[in-house]
């Protein structure tokens, strides 16, 4: 695919309108009409902006008299244009304005038995206000079932993790992985089938992480005993294996044998409930010996070599079941689980990793539509009203609410970035983003604040900073910016640097690769501006010394040890990418110009990125920190 092509979903019904308000001469007039109009509601999406805004500050009462006025504007819009009810304009604002009027009305609702706290600065207790929260809306599938590796029950479980890792981050709620599954949308949120948790759950909550994630008292269980069984003897895979027990074995023992071979009814005396437990045996011993087919009970009543034979039901292996169950015995019974005493049910893959899976394996056609069909959803669901123009490139999919020419302009600013990177990264074997990366461009700051909303970024900071998002395997795959003008200022740098940057940003993520968040931006803008199209002289560019200089105290009351600027998090929206920036500039001067490429490389292989520098040469990363922050503090006096 060529050039740019733009989707014109209803062109044939605008030139047949168009054609019909000329015939019957008021074509000017109404054209007039229509941009008055569009005008008109602008002040109704400001009211509804400013009424989330007081929503999240829980002054509940204004947002509520905002909302009223919007909805009362909306109606007099609707009567003053002679609106039909059906209208798309009129639906979605309306639609939006109900679920806005829900959202408030939930958070009037008097909640729960939690105990009240005086204000958000009171200590949070984990017996007093975390369990009843965990026993209400987790325990319910993260007891002894474990579900996804986690077990909240007790204090073990819990300072373990699941499967995903560790899912608390004390003094940073914003990376610990039980408060992103608690606020994800869609099938990523907890608790899963049910409704989530209210707002005052979730503050409770954010602040005890906040505050160190302290457990004062596990009232629930303060710890499961270790199985009476003797230890048993469990063998690890060599690397030579060819079937694997936690992806080949588990899902059809999980699937066919569990019914009836679980703890709660373990006929014959056998529990498969975990590995352990298997190896164990029944009533009658052991039913697996490595090595030993003619020895295994399990393959012989499996393969209906002995009665009865198993699954004792209509279910049966199928043949790639029978050969991988064949070989894996053959092979020495090797676990590649993590715990042989975690249930065997938390080996499985969740509804996360089902869906990396499924996207991996879609074709790139299919792909193409459901980013299509995504971007047009969250388009919808930020509450524009209106359908967004759509212009495609090869590697992109550019949606806005801006003329249709600076769409193009962008996705020609966005090739000309990607080109350029896959050369930089000798990366052009395959793209990198499956089904193209959608970059979403929003004319005004309502649309641009309601995406930071949809995103859970917080208010809407001063500084226009974008937003990207790249998930595991690309099924969600996105950038967002505000068209911010071509000039640079002393507080944006234009609209072609903005986007290179975000698109850049995108690309180092590809595949869903975690960077810390300042060193993302601050790589990705010096790779923007060493491109010869930037005018590194600019205004902007000109005036971050002077923005470092005259943030930096404010940065250094919050900062409490030397190398916490380098900690993911740690800078808000509005300070990210001014501080991403002056961190790698800082650590690039103790280096070789191509080695900041190199830590890019091993990041992305896995390396963290404290040893991806040392790596590259780099003595003493929280040394150089406080240089940085000492240095700006001198200049600040």
């Amino acid at each position: 695919m060529n050039g740019t092509h733009v989707f014109r979903p209803r062109l044939m019904i605008l030139l047949v309108m168009l054609a019909v308000s000329l015939y019957s001469g008021i074509g000017i007039s109404s054209s007039l009409f229509a941009g008055e109009k569009e005008t008109a509601l602008r002040p109704i999406r400001q009211a509804l902006l400013k009424s989330s805004r007081f929503a999240k500050r829980k002054d509940i009462a204004q947002a509520t008299q905002l909302l009223d006025e919007a909805t009362q504007q909306l109606e007099a819009w609707k009567t003053k244009y002679k609106v039909a009810p059906e209208d798309r304009t009129y639906k979605a604002l309306l639609e939006l304005m109900e679920e806005r009027r829900a959202d408030l009305t939930d958070s009037n609702e008097p909640k729960g038995q939690m105990p009240e706290r005086k204000n958000r600065n009171s200590k949070v207790s984990f017996s007093r206000h975390i369990i009843p929260i965990l026993q209400e809306n987790c325990f319910s599938c993260h007891d002894d079932q474990a579900a996804g590796g986690l077990q909240l029950d007790t204090l073990a479980g819990m300072r373990k993790g699941g499967k995903g890792g560790r899912i608390l981050e004390p003094k940073n709620p914003k990376n610990s992985l039980i408060m992103q599954r608690l606020i994800a949308t869609g099938e990523r949120r907890m608790p899963k089938d049910a409704d989530p948790l209210d707002r005052e759950q979730l503050v409770v909550l954010n602040d005890w992480i906040l505050q160190g994630a302290e457990i004062d008292q596990f009232k629930v269980e303060e710890e499961k005993t270790e199985s009476s069984m003797e230890k048993l003897q469990v063998a690890r895979p060599t690397g030579n294996e060819t079937v694997s027990f936690k992806k080949d074995i588990a899902p059809f023992f999980a699937r066919l044998c569990m019914n009836c071979h679980n703890d709660q009814q373990s006929r014959g005396g056998l529990s498969m409930s975990t590995f352990e437990k298997l190896l164990k045996g029944g009533e009658s011993g052991e039913v697996l010996v490595p090595g030993d087919l003619d020895s295994s009970r399990l393959f012989r009543l499996t393969g209906g070599l002995e009665l009865p034979r198993m699954p004792n039901n209509e279910a049966r292996l199928t043949r790639k079941n029978y050969e991988d169950l064949k070989k894996w015995i053959e092979e020495g019974i090797k676990y590649d689980g993590d715990e042989p005493s975690e249930p065997l049910t938390s080996l499985l893959p969740d509804e996360a990793e089902l869906a990396r899976q499924r996207f991996e394996k879609m074709p790139e056609e299919e792909f193409r539509k459901h980013r299509l069909d995504e971007s047009l959803q969250i388009w919808k669901r930020i509450g524009s009203g209106n359908e967004p123009t759509v212009v495609e490139t090869d590697h992109f999919l550019i949606l806005g609410n801006v003329p249709e020419e600076r769409l193009q302009q962008a996705g020609k600013w966005a090739e000309q970035s990607y080109s350029s990177l896959q050369t930089r990264f000798n990366d052009s074997e395959k793209p990198a983003w499956k089904g193209r990366l959608a970059v979403f461009i929003t004319a005004d700051r309502f649309l641009h604040g309601e995406f930071f909303t949809y995103m859970k970024k917080g208010e809407l900071e001063n500084y226009p900073a974008g937003i990207v998002q790249v998930t595991p395997a690309n099924a969600t795959a996105f950038v967002e910016l505000m068209d911010s003008g071509d000039q640079p200022t002393g507080g944006t740098p234009g609209m072609q640097f903005q986007l290179q940057h975000l698109v850049t940003e995108a690309f180092l993520s590809r595949g869903g690769v975690k960077f810390p968040d300042w060193f993302r931006s601050g790589m990705s803008q010096r790779i923007v501006l060493e491109d010869n199209t930037i005018d590194q002289k600019n205004v902007w560019a000109r005036s971050l010394n002077s923005r470092l200089v005259g943030s930096i105290k404010k940065i250094a009351e919050r900062r409490s040890k030397n190398g916490e600027l380098f900690t993911d998090g740690f800078f808000t929206p509005a300070e990210l990418d001014l501080y991403g920036f002056a961190l790698v500039e800082k650590l690039s001067r103790y280096m070789e110009p191509k080695k900041l490429d190199a830590v890019v490389a091993a990041v992305r292989a896995g390396v963290d990125i404290n040893a991806a520098f040392t790596q590259v040469g780099v003595p003493n990363m929280d040394a150089i920190e406080r240089n940085l922050v000492i240095e700006l503090q001198d200049r600040a006096r």
